[in-house]
C-alpha cells in the first residue's frame, strides 16, 4: 500500500524509523499489524545550467532512459548530467568538459508561451 503522508507525520515516522534513501519510509499499521509504504515528496527540484559544465539537478527526482527504466542514483539528492556530450559516464558528468575546453554559458531569461496545438 503506498500512501502520502504530510511533512509533520513524515518527519515523526522518519524519526522512528530512520531516512530511507529511495524517500520511502516503512510505517507500522497497529490495526493490520503490517508494514506499508509511504513516500516522502516535498523536497523541490532545482537545476542550475554551469558555465562550461554540466546541469546540476537537486532534490527530489528521478532519471529514467529512454525505456522509462530508472537509474539507481544511490541515494543521490544532487547529481550533474553532461552537457558537452565527452562524458564516459553518461548522462551522468565525469568532468570531461575541463579536458576538452568545452564552452557554453547560458543566461536566465524568459521563453515565449508554447504554440498552440494543431
Amino acid at each position: 500500500m503506498e500512501a502520502k503522508l504530510r511533512r509533520d507525520e513524515a518527519r515523526h515516522a522518519e524519526a522512528k524509523l530512520g531516512p530511507r534513501p529511495s524517500g520511502r519510509i516503512a510505517i507500522c499499521d497497529p490495526e493490520e499489524d503490517k508494514f506499508r509504504f509511504a513516500t516522502i515528496r516535498g523536497m523541490p527540484v532545482k537545476i542550475t545550467i554551469n558555465n562550461n559544465g554540466s546541469v546540476k539537478v537537486e532534490g527530489d527526482f528521478t532519471i529514467q532512459d529512454a525505456a522509462g527504466k530508472e537509474f539507481g542514483l544511490g541515494g543521490r539528492t544532487a547529481i550533474g548530467l553532461c552537457r558537452c556530450g565527452a562524458s564516459e559516464n553518461k548522462p551522468f558528468c565525469d568532468g570531461s568538459h575541463r579536458k576538452t575546453g568545452f564552452q557554453s554559458t547560458c543566461e536566465a531569461r524568459e521563453l515565449p508561451p508554447p504554440a498552440p496545438k494543431a
